[in-house]
């Protein structure tokens, strides 16, 4: 196995710039190559950031910079617009879809409540959590109004080992992406982290009121599970846990910690501060110590293995006789509607299709570049 150094991140060249920029101050040193630290700003999800620094004269770019961060801020931004309106149709066809609303977490929830005010914040989907047992009703309901269900692998591999549901519709010309989870994160410590522990002291969102955002304690837990089960990295996710740790008052700061002992992810939300502390800035003494690492899963596996297949590896490791094997044959093999779905949602043909999964697979278990 390839570990992964502690704290990395990507295109590490230039995270000490973003780092600043993000914290509203001037990088350090001459900034070089400004193509290299306009692809590392959108990938960290920081293009809003970088724009409103140049706007102030915190840093500089050429016009041909300058030109193609505007336009891909203003992507972005009518790509926000966009999901917020389809937040307005799609939350109530939950709610009567299972009877209760949809807890939306990240997206418009960590916008509106932690950026207010604020640069504004980006985001590329939405995000909504239901009780388990009407997922499928959750999905029908979307799929009836034209939301097309993106299938990983097989028919039911997502509910069983995974987290979330993946569906697209097509508006104005451009995909829009949701994601229906059940819990947040594919870690079996992951279980409690579900519909009614979220929707649990949850409050309507403001500027969304058909759906519901979690209570401050849960939000930064389930932001740091996030942040540890996502392999990509994102400075823009440290920093939403940096807002989250700094605008709890002092009870939701220890609920935070009880929240997280007491499902056992304790681990996770020290590591995910861990990272605000070292990124973000974050100071804030804490009311209990770490404790010892989770056994090694998908949490563990994502955080410590520099490889694409990191999640796989943990999930396998999770898993015994068997359902092993299922998984492996299903990953390795996937149906014709898996197969479009994980790799060919682009209309491509299906051996096209398949080719790139056996790229993917053979690239998964190399160590990322």
């Amino acid at each position: 196995m390839i570990r992964r150094r502690p704290f990395a991140l990507p295109h590490p060249d230039w995270v000490p710039a973003l780092s600043a920029l993000m914290r509203d101050r001037a990088p350090a040193g001459p900034i070089g190559d400004q193509g290299s630290l306009l692809d590392a700003a959108l990938a960290h999800g920081l293009g809003t950031a970088l724009a409103a620094a140049v706007e102030a004269g915190r840093i500089d770019l050429d016009a041909e910079h300058r030109g193609r961060l505007g336009r891909a801020c203003a992507m972005q931004l009518a790509r926000v617009e966009a999901l917020r309106a389809e937040l307005e149709e799609v939350a109530p066809l939950i709610t009567g879809a299972c009877g209760v609303p949809p807890v939306c977490v990240k997206g418009p929830a960590v916008a509106d409540r932690l950026y207010a005010g604020g640069p504004r914040r980006p985001f590329g989907d939405l995000d909504l959590v239901v009780p388990r047992e009407r997922l499928d009703d959750a999905a029908a309901a979307l799929t009836a109004e034209g939301w097309i269900e993106d299938l990983e692998f097989a028919h039911g591999f997502a509910a069983r080992f995974g987290h979330e549901l993946h569906q697209r519709r097509r508006r104005g010309g451009i995909w829009l992406l949701s994601e229906l989870h059940w819990r947040i994160g594919d870690d079996p410590l992951c279980e409690s982290l579900d519909y009614r522990l979220l929707a649990d002291g949850a409050e309507p969102l403001e500027r969304h009121p058909a759906a519901l955002a979690a209570a401050p304690p849960a939000e930064l837990l389930l932001l740091c599970v996030h942040f540890l089960g996502d392999r990509e990295r994102r400075l823009i996710w440290i920093d939403d846990i940096r807002r989250a740790a700094e605008r709890a008052d002092a009870g939701e700061w220890s609920a935070a910690f009880a929240l997280a002992s007491r499902i056992g992810l304790d681990w996770a939300l020290h590591r995910g501060l861990d990272y605000a502390e070292r990124y973000a800035g974050l100071r804030r003494e804490r009311p209990s110590p770490a404790g010892p690492p989770p056994p090694f899963g998908p949490l563990r596996a994502t955080e410590e293995l520099e490889m694409r297949a990191s999640l796989h590896v943990g999930r396998l490791a999770t898993l015994r006789g068997r359902d092993r094997l299922r998984y492996l044959r299903t990953v390795l093999i996937p149906t014709r509607e898996g197969l479009a779905g994980t790799a060919g949602t682009d209309g491509a043909p299906a051996w096209r299709a398949a080719l790139r999964h056996v790229r993917s697979a053979i690239a998964g278990i190399l160590p990322r570049r």
